[in-house]
């Protein structure tokens, strides 16, 4: 918002004319028939020369002294009448032909006054007082920029674009209310960068709502940006960090950058990475130490990242936005209600099926884009299809900063390759994945030690489950169900009802070695942490309610449903 904007440009303006001189002055003696006086020595303002986009202004005077010698001339300057006088004299050197003038530098837009003089003998001799009016088109643009509560302060920001350098004074206005932002005075920056043209003011935080707005004051004009409130991120943290963070509602969040052992991880920046939709996650910085973002209050997931010097990943975050899942117990084993990514509990909505992992990382993979109702593969031979009627890929947004999207790569992986390109889904056929054996990888999930790793998908407070567990979890429920049914007519997904209980594991899929969607809401897959002890480079997953061991490759991608760690 700006209160005053100027259009013209005005060159010269003075506030009275020249009558009967081609140079500018008017020459008069106030006495013309006291011969006495008409010798008294006169000083005349001139016009002023204005260059508005130069910044500058010429003030011209003139002096007839009748035979007199002039000791010091020049002028008085102020931005108002009263500041004028009240100013120290400029003083000027007087040519062969009485003139002298000054040159102002980084005149601001308004009004100015100024009045020519002369001492001789001692006494002092006054011009009249004259005037220009500097208007100018550019005026600055100002934007309040955001700002948010750290530590116990609030630090309010601002910027300005202006295509000149003029003398401009940043600062902001700031009350509790919107409303009374408008009523409260303006408050000079404490920190101002001329060259970048950004300012700041440091306020204590005193937890109440915090509304404010950048100013710039030029002359005795204000330009204002927008009213923002100063933002107070929800930490997600504070429950526990993990490599995934649960979102249920639209706000501005924070994470703190630890792996989930509790070590730290450094950068120097902050942005997203990938969105299974437009405006998901915005606003992504890193402030004090922490990763600030704001979730719209759509359903979806995202990735998250923090980044070096270079620009490159060092670790990446899931952002799961959906309604909480609950915490469900059968058997002493608490599972949550849903795969993890899953935007709905039907099973029978692509929502359900979640996203999916290869086994041992801690980075998901976009998931379906509709339930499947025959049994074909994506046309594509590898990638990430997602148009043509056997396309089964959700589409998604991704940084090009950051990434080139989800894609295939035919070579196997090692923990730098996999933490610096978490979009990058690697693969070889009937094998692949993890560069190490079995032996190496093992408990990349927590499969032997049982714990929650630095790799682990899960949420805080829970872990990628065993094979015995999560099958053990499953086969427990189907065995004491109430009622069961297929979640559809072209589901091996199941519906189970315990109760007032009800259990849901939606015909999840899997990604194949090349990343090839196969069967999207038909056939029940689910990863465990456990590693395969018989075949190398594969892993334990749940297959269809066999209840009996399957391994598959390590590459392959898979739905996981987390347990709570007791």
């Amino acid at each position: 918002m700006k209160r005053h904007i100027y259009y013209t440009v005005l060159l010269v303006l003075a506030a009275w004319g020249c009558t009967g001189c081609s140079d500018g002055y008017e020459y008069f003696n106030p006495n013309p028939g006291d011969e006495e006086q008409a010798a008294t020595p006169i000083v005349n303002t001139g016009k002023a020369s204005v260059n508005a986009m130069a910044g500058t202004a010429t003030m011209n005077g003139n002096c007839n002294d009748m035979g007199h010698t002039v000791t010091e001339a020049g002028f008085y300057y102020g931005r108002t009448a009263a500041e004028m006088m009240k100013s120290e004299p400029i003083v000027c050197t007087v040519d062969a032909e009485g003139r002298f003038s000054h040159t102002l530098s980084d005149v601001d837009n308004g009004d100015h006054y100024f009045r020519a003089y002369m001492i001789i003998d001692g006494q002092t001799y006054n011009g009249r007082t004259g005037w220009f009016e500097v208007k100018v088109a550019s005026v600055p643009e100002v934007t309040t920029e955001l700002s948010e509560a750290a530590g116990g302060v609030l630090t309010l920001k601002g910027s300005y674009k202006l295509d000149r350098d003029l003398s401009v004074e940043p600062g902001f206005r700031y009350a509790t209310t919107e409303e009374g932002v408008s009523s409260v005075q303006f408050v000079r920056a404490t920190q101002v960068d001329e060259q970048n043209k950004t300012f700041s003011l440091d306020i204590p935080d005193t937890d109440q709502p915090c509304f404010f707005q950048a100013v710039v004051r030029m002359s005795t004009d204000f330009y204002d940006g927008e009213v923002s409130e100063v933002i107070r991120p929800k930490d997600l943290s504070a429950e526990g960090v993990a490599n995934c963070y649960i979102v249920t509602e639209g706000g501005w969040y924070s994470i703190e950058p630890k792996r989930p052992d509790g070590t730290a991880v450094t950068g120097t920046a902050a942005d997203w990475v990938w969105s299974s939709g437009s405006g998901l996650i915005s606003g992504v910085h890193l402030s004090a130490g922490r990763i600030v973002f704001q979730a719209s209050s759509n359903p979806g997931n995202a990735g998250i990242a923090l980044t070096n010097d270079a620009g490159k990943i060092v670790w990446s975050w899931h952002i799961w936005m959906t309604q909480a899942p609950a915490a469900q117990t059968f058997n002493g084993r608490t599972f949550l209600d849903r795969n993890v990514g899953a935007t709905e509990f039907d099973g029978a909505l692509v929502g359900s099926l979640g996203v999916y992992f290869q086994w041992g990382r801690k980075d998901p993979f976009i998931g379906a884009n509709r339930i499947q109702k025959n049994y074909t593969d994506e046309h594509e031979g590898v990638g990430f299809q997602t148009t043509g009627d056997n396309g089964f890929t959700a589409l998604f947004l991704y940084n090009d900063a950051l990434c080139e999207g989800f894609k295939f790569v035919n070579k196997d992986m090692d923990m730098d390759m996999s933490v610096a390109n978490p979009t990058v889904f690697y693969g070889v056929y009937n094998s692949g994945g993890w560069k190490g054996s079995n032996s190496e990888v093992k408990d990349y999930w927590g499969g032997v030690s049982g714990t929650k790793t630095n790799n682990d998908p899960c949420p805080a407070g829970y872990r990628v489950p065993t094979f015995d567990e999560l099958n053990g979890f499953i086969k427990d429920i189907d065995t004491n169900k109430t009622t069961q049914e297929n979640v559809s007519d072209q589901s091996y997904g199941r519906k189970y009802t315990i109760g007032d209980q009800t259990f849901m594991f939606p015909g999840s899929a899997l990604r194949v070695w090349s990343a090839k969607m196969r069967y999207p809401g038909r056939v029940t897959f689910f990863w465990t942490a456990t590693i395969s002890p018989s075949a190398e480079k594969k892993a334990l997953d749940f297959y269809d309610y066999r209840w009996t061991t399957n391994a598959d490759p390590i590459c392959c991608g898979m739905a996981i449903r987390c347990i709570r760690i007791e």
